[in-house]
C-alpha cells in the first residue's frame, strides 16, 4: 500500500497553506488564462519545489518563488524547469537551498483551452452556446491550474473570476465583491476592460484540490434557505442551471433545503460554509460531484419535472448523497485514495438511506439500497478480479479503479451491517465523534473505528479488519439438525470453486437469526460467527432465516428442504428479507450451488406480491437469466411468456392508467409492470402505450401522459413500431430540451428491431452522440438481441477513436462494461481478449477483468442449466402463482 514517501506521491519537503487563484475565462474562444500564487511552508531543506501541472497547461512565464520577511524580500527563479507528462509533474530546481521553516509564495502564470473531455475545466454546450464548469476528482485540478494535487495537501483558497459582462461566476464560496476590471486585472492582452467583470470570492476553509470548483455561464437560479439547528443561522440554498431547465429545479431545491438541517442535527455539526449552491449542467462524466459549497451535477440526475416520480427519486438520492459529502470527504477527508470508502461508503449509506428515509419514508430506501448498492457489490465482490475496500493504490493511474461498487456499495453495506449489529444510535454517535475530531483535516480508517469503538464499547477494529482489508465475502451455509443448525462460512466466488488459499479468510459475521415459526418474528443478534463453523442450539422445531433484514454483507445457502420451509413464510417476511432471499437464490444458482428449480420456487413464492421492491427484484433476476440465454430462442420465448403473464397480471389488478391519487409505490409498480410487459410483447400493453405515444407526439404538454410513462411509451413505440416512430423519437433526442425525454429517447432508439435503423443508432452512438449519451446508448443496445453483437463489433472497430475521446474518464469503463455485458460464450471472451491484447488498457483493466469473469460465469451456467430451464418453461411456468403474496399497496 502506498505511503507518503512513495515515488508516486509528491515529496513532503514543502507544503501549501493557501492559494490565490485568478482565472479569466474566454467562453467565446473556449480558452482560459490564469495566475496562481501558492503560499508554501518549507518542511525540510530543499532546492526543489515539485508540484502538479498537466501538460495541457501552457506556462506563460517562468515560476518564481518569493520570500518576504520584515527586513527584506527576495525573488528566486529556478535555473531548471522540468515537466513530466506521464506523472504530470512540474519540477522547479533553484540554485539556492531553502531552509526548514522558510515561508514564501510560488507564482505561476498559465493558460489552456477549455477541455472537451468532461475533465478539469471543461466546456459544456447547450442550445444557447457554451459555458464552463470544473470536474477535478480525482486528479484533474492540475489540468486547470498548477497545484499540489493530493487530498492530504489541504490549503485555503481565494478565487477570483474574470468573465465577460453578463456571465455568471460561481465558486465554492459566496462572492465577496464584484467590480469592473483594470488593465492590470486582465490576463489576456488587447482586451477592452469595459467588457469584463471581476468577481472575488470569500476565502475557503482548508480543503483538498479535488473539491475546488468554479463555473462560468449564463446561469439562472431559484433560491431557498434553511436554518441551522446548531447556530440558528439562516443559510441560502440555490439551484442554478440554464434557462431551458430552470423550470425543473424546484424539487432539487426542496430536497437540499430539507436535507442540510437533517445532517447538521444528526451529527451535531454545522456545515461550515455559508451557502450551498447546486449547478445542474448539460454534460458531465459523473452523475454529480460534491464540490464543497458548489455541487455540480448532470441535469438528468439533479432535476425533476413536476410529477415525474422516477426523476424525483433519482434527484433526491443523488442530491442527498452529495450533501453527505459536505461532511464525509469535504470537511473530513481521507488521507489518500486507498481510503476512498471513507467518503463514498458513508455518502451511500447515510446519504441515500439514513437521512433520505427521514425525508421520504414512502420511498422505501432500505429496499432500494439492498437491490442496488448491496446486491451489486456482492456481485462484483464475488469475482476473483475484485479488490479490498481498502484498495492498494501504488500509482496514480490506478486511482480510478477505486471508484466502483466496492468503495461505494460494499463499504456502505459494511457500515450498515456494523450499525445494525452494534445499534445505529451508538454507531452514529461514534461517527459524529470522528467528524468532530477531524474537521478540516485528513483521517485514516483506524481513527474512524476507534471513535465508533469508543462510542459502542467494542473492538470495532478487530471486527471489521477482514471486511475492509481483504477482498471477497462469505457464503454462510445453514444445515438443520434435530436440535438446532450447523453454520459454516466459506468464501463465495461466482464460479463456486475457491481453493484452500482463497478459502482461508475467517470473517466476523453478525448472523442476525430470524425465528419465523413463533407468534412474533424474533431477531437474535447474539450469534456471531468468527470461526469456520459452529453449532447454534434452537428451540425445536424451528424455522430460521439468517441475515435478518438482509443487514449483512454475505450470501446464505439453505438446504433445498430448508429453503422450501422458508418459502412457506413468504407472506410473513418483511421486504428486506424477501429481497435477500430472492437475490441470494439467484446468485447461488448462477454459481452452481442451486439449480433452476430453486430459483423458480422462489419466483413462485413471491410472484403474487404487490410490493414494488419485491417485483423489481424478481424482474432483475429474470433479467440475469435473459442476459445468459438471450440467444436461445426457445428460452427467450418462455421467458417473455412468463413476463407477460406476470406483469400483465399485476396491471389487471392495480390498473393500467396512472392516477394522481396513487402513491409513490403504486406509481413505481405500474411503471415497472408496463415496462416489462411491453418488453415481453403483451398485446394490451402495447396498444395502450402506442395510444399514449401518439398523443404525446401530437402535443407534449397537452397529452396528459404521466411523466413516469414517457420512457416506456418511447421504448415500446420504437421496439414494436416502424421507421415513423423511430424518426419521431430521434427528433426528441436531437431537440435535447428536456433531460428526462432526451434520456428516454436514447434508450428507445437502441431498441429498434430494424437492421437499417439499428445501424443508424450504432453510428449515432459511436460517431456523433454527446459523450454522456454514449454509454447509455451502448448499454441499451447490448440489451437488444438484434443489436448486441453488432454494437460489440463497432466498438472494437472504432476503439481508437473512443479511446481518444474518453481518455481517463469514468465513461470509458462504463462503455466496456455496457457493450460487452452480454458476452456468454468462451469464444466471445477469447475474441475480445485477443482484440484488447494489442491495446493500451491501463485505464480499463479492471473493467475488462469483470467482463471476462462474468462472461465465463454465464457460459458455465448456460452449459449446466439449459436443459433444466427449457424443461421448466415447457411444463412448469403455466402453474406459477399460487395467489399468495405480500399485498401492500
Amino acid at each position: 500500500m502506498a505511503n507518503s514517501d512513495s515515488v508516486h506521491r509528491l515529496p513532503r519537503t514543502v507544503r501549501p497553506t493557501h492559494y490565490d487563484l485568478t482565472v479569466q475565462t474566454d467562453l467565446q474562444h473556449e480558452r482560459f488564462y490564469g495566475r496562481v500564487s501558492i503560499h508554501l511552508n518549507v518542511i525540510e531543506p530543499t532546492n526543489t519545489i515539485e508540484l502538479h501541472a498537466a501538460s495541457t497547461l501552457v506556462l506563460v512565464s517562468p515560476p518564481v518563488f518569493k520570500i518576504t520577511s520584515t527586513a527584506s524580500s527576495s525573488t528566486f527563479t529556478p535555473y531548471l524547469i522540468r515537466r513530466t507528462s506521464e506523472t504530470q509533474r512540474l519540477e522547479c530546481v533553484f540554485a539556492e537551498t531553502f531552509e526548514k521553516g522558510t515561508t514564501g509564495v510560488l507564482e505561476i502564470g498559465f493558460e489552456a483551452d477549455l477541455a472537451s473531455n468532461l475533465l478539469g475545466y471543461y466546456k459544456c454546450t447547450w442550445s444557447g452556446g457554451v459555458y464552463a464548469a470544473t470536474q477535478f476528482e480525482p486528479v484533474e485540478a492540475r489540468s486547470a491550474f498548477p497545484c499540489f494535487d493530493e487530498p492530504a495537501l489541504k490549503a485555503t483558497y481565494t478565487y477570483t473570476s474574470i468573465t465577460r459582462q453578463g456571465i455568471v461566476s460561481l465558486a465554492n464560496m459566496p462572492a465577496e465583491h464584484v467590480s469592473s476590471t483594470s488593465k492590470d486585472d486582465l490576463l489576456m492582452t488587447g482586451e477592452d476592460t469595459t467588457q469584463w467583470v471581476k468577481t472575488v470570492f470569500q476565502t475557503t476553509p482548508p480543503m483538498s484540490t479535488y473539491i475546488v470548483a468554479y463555473a462560468n455561464g449564463p446561469f439562472q437560479f431559484i433560491e431557498g434557505s434553511y436554518t441551522s439547528p446548531i447556530s440558528k443561522e439562516e443559510k441560502p440554498v440555490r439551484v442554478w442551471t440554464t434557462a431551458d431547465l430552470i423550470g425543473n429545479a424546484r424539487y432539487t431545491l426542496d430536497v437540499a433545503s430539507r436535507a442540510l438541517p437533517a445532517y447538521e442535527a444528526l451529527f451535531e455539526l454545522e456545515m461550515p460554509l455559508p451557502k450551498m449552491d447546486i449547478l445542474a449542467i448539460s454534460e458531465s462524466d459523473v452523475g454529480a460531484m460534491e464540490n464543497w459549497g458548489l455541487i455540480i451535477s448532470y441535469a438528468g440526475h439533479a432535476l425533476a419535472a413536476p410529477g415525474d416520480t422516477s426523476a424525483e427519486r433519482e434527484s433526491g438520492g443523488s442530491i442527498s448523497h452529495e450533501l453527505a459529502h459536505q461532511w464525509f470527504g469535504n470537511a473530513t477527508t481521507m488521507a489518500w485514495w486507498d481510503s476512498l470508502f471513507l467518503n463514498e461508503g458513508f455518502a451511500a449509506w447515510i446519504g441515500e438511506v439514513v437521512v433520505l428515509d427521514t425525508l421520504f419514508p414512502e420511498w422505501g430506501v432500505e429496499a432500494d439500497f439492498i437491490h442496488g448498492h448491496l446486491n451489486e457489490a456482492l456481485r462484483v465482490d464475488a469475482q476473483r478480479s475484485s479488490h479490498p475496500v481498502l484498495v492498494p493504490i501504488e500509482k496514480e493511474s490506478k486511482i480510478m479503479d477505486a471508484f466502483d461498487n466496492l468503495s461505494y456499495g460494499k463499504a456502505a453495506s459494511i457500515l450498515r451491517m456494523l450499525a445494525t449489529h452494534l445499534g445505529q444510535k451508538a454507531f452514529l454517535r461514534g461517527v459524529a465523534l470522528y467528524l468532530k475530531r477531524h474537521e478540516y483535516a485528513n483521517a485514516e480508517p483506524a481513527e474512524l473505528w476507534a471513535a465508533i469503538g469508543e462510542s459502542c464499547g467494542v473492538d470495532v477494529t478487530g471486527m471489521v479488519k477482514e471486511w475492509i482489508e481483504l477482498k471477497g465475502f462469505p457464503v454462510v451455509s445453514v444445515t438443520p439438525t434435530a436440535t438446532g443448525i450447523d453454520v459454516r462460512q466459506d468464501r463465495f466466488l461466482s464460479d463456486c470453486r475457491p481453493d484452500d488459499e482463497e478459502n482461508s479468510t475467517i470473517w466476523t459475521i453478525p448472523l442476525a437469526v430470524l425465528h419465523l415459526d413463533t407468534s412474533a418474528e424474533i431477531v437474535d443478534h447474539r450469534h456471531v460467527l468468527n470461526t469456520h463453523s459452529t453449532y447454534i442450539d434452537l428451540p425445536s422445531p424451528s424455522i430460521v432465516k439468517l441475515n435478518a433484514s438482509t443487514s449483512g454483507f454475505f450470501r446464505v445457502y439453505y438446504t433445498p428442504a430448508h429453503l422450501r420451509s422458508l418459502l412457506t413464510f413468504a407472506t410473513d417476511l418483511n421486504t428486506a428479507d424477501a429481497l435477500g432471499l430472492i437475490h441470494d437464490t439467484g446468485a447461488l444458482a448462477a454459481a452452481g450451488l442451486y439449480d433452476i428449480g430453486q430459483v423458480m420456487d422462489v419466483f413462485n413464492a413471491f410472484s403474487g406480491s404487490f410490493q414494488y421492491a419485491v417485483q423489481r427484484s424478481l424482474a432483475a433476476e429474470l433479467d440475469l437469466i435473459e442476459r445468459t440465454w438471450w440467444e436461445d430462442d426457445a428460452i427467450m420465448s418462455g421467458l417473455n411468456t412468463l413476463k407477460a403473464k406476470q406483469f400483465g397480471g399485476i396491471l389487471d389488478i392495480i390498473g393500467y392508467e396512472y392516477d394522481p391519487a396513487d402513491g409513490y409505490a403504486v406509481t413505481q409498480l405500474r411503471t415497472l409492470a408496463l415496462s416489462h410487459a411491453a418488453r415481453a410483447g403483451e398485446p394490451r400493453v402495447l396498444q395502450l402505450l402506442q395510444k399514449w405515444f401518439e398523443a404525446f407526439m401530437r402535443d407534449h404538454e397537452g397529452s396528459g401522459l404521466n411523466a413516469s410513462a414517457v420512457a416506456v411509451a418511447f421504448y415500446s413505440a420504437v421496439r414494436h413500431g416502424a421507421q415513423e416512430s423511430y424518426d419521431k423519437v430521434f427528433k426528441v433526442y436531437q431537440d435535447n430540451t428536456d433531460p428526462a425525454h432526451h434520456s428516454a429517447a436514447v434508450t428507445a432508439l437502441a431498441a429498434t428491431q430494424h437492421t437499417t435503423l439499428s445501424d443508424r443508432t450504432i453510428n449515432e452512438a459511436i460517431l456523433h452522440a454527446r459523450a454522456p449519451d454514449v454509454p447509455t446508448f451502448l448499454l441499451a443496445m447490448a440489451k437488444n438481441p438484434r443489436a448486441s453483437r453488432k454494437a460489440c463489433e463497432q466498438v472494437m472497430l472504432h476503439w481508437d477513436e473512443l479511446d481518444a475521446k474518453f481518455g481517463k474518464t469514468f465513461s470509458k469503463d462504463r462503455i466496456v462494461l455496457s457493450v460487452f455485458s452480454r458476452l456468454s460464450s468462451k469464444e466471445d471472451i477469447e475474441r475480445v481478449r485477443a482484440f484488447f491484447e494489442t491495446k493500451n488498457t491501463s485505464h480499463i483493466d479492471s473493467a475488462l477483468s469483470r467482463v471476462y469473469e462474468e462472461a465465463y460465469t454465464r457460459a458455465a451456467w448456460s452449459s449446466r442449466s439449459t436443459a433444466e430451464l427449457s424443461e421448466w418453461f415447457e411444463h412448469v411456468h403455466e402453474e406459477k402463482g399460487s395467489g399468495k403474496g405480500c399485498v401492500v399497496l
